[in-house]
């Protein structure tokens, strides 16, 4: 019999596209993560500021209405309840002036 050695999933990168947006403006997201058990993953988005729409390892976040640099975190969980937590940070900015 050979047991199970339980791995966490590793969170390889997020991407941000774009990096830099304007107030109020959208920035679409994408976690890449990989589990060596090739657990099923589920992932967990959130910002301090600002809000998120998820689906999986794809989120957009919408800036909120004041300038200045946010982290945006992604969480991303196996079948067997182990954990990988990262995050990017984006620069909300009046791109009008």
């Amino acid at each position: 019999v050979v047991e199970k050695i339980m791995d966490p999933p590793e969170i390889l990168s997020i991407e941000a596209d774009p990096l830099k947006v304007h107030l109020s403006g959208t920035i679409e997201l994408r976690c890449i993560a990989r589990d060596t058990n090739n657990d099923t993953l589920s992932y967990g988005w959130s910002a301090v500021a600002g809000g998120i729409t998820a689906n999986d390892e794809l989120a957009t976040y919408t800036a909120p209405d004041q300038a200045g640099n946010y982290y945006i975190t992604c969480v991303v969980s196996d079948t067997d309840l182990m954990m990988a937590m990262d995050s990017i940070e984006v620069m909300v900015r009046d791109l009008s002036v």
